[in-house]
């Protein structure tokens, strides 16, 4: 959904569903992170808890303010509404 919103993965691991090492975060150093529903809604939302989590505190993403709560089924799952969810992700990822 990433790539087909214009986006381009921080990092790119075939079957891998989450980032398990703060230095992979931090090497990566993504300029936008989207996190589901479920994870942010798990950190009680504020996104200074997302920020302050390792590897991510020093990320462009963190620095910009440009961590963002998407939708689990707008970013992981495949359907009739798959290019309706292609242009909400591109929003997100996209806005200025």
């Amino acid at each position: 959904m990433v790539e087909w919103a214009g986006g381009e993965m921080a990092v790119d691991a075939q079957g891998m569903q989450r980032m398990a090492s703060p230095e992979i975060i931090a090497q990566a150093n993504p300029d936008v992170i989207l996190v589901t529903d479920f994870g942010f809604d798990r950190l009680g939302s504020p996104v200074d808890e997302i920020k302050a989590l390792p590897g991510v505190a020093t990320s462009n993403a963190a620095k910009a303010g440009r961590i963002f709560r998407v939708e689990e089924n707008q970013l992981m799952y495949f359907g009739p509404r798959s290019g309706e969810n292609v242009e909400k992700v591109a929003a997100v990822i996209h806005q200025k």
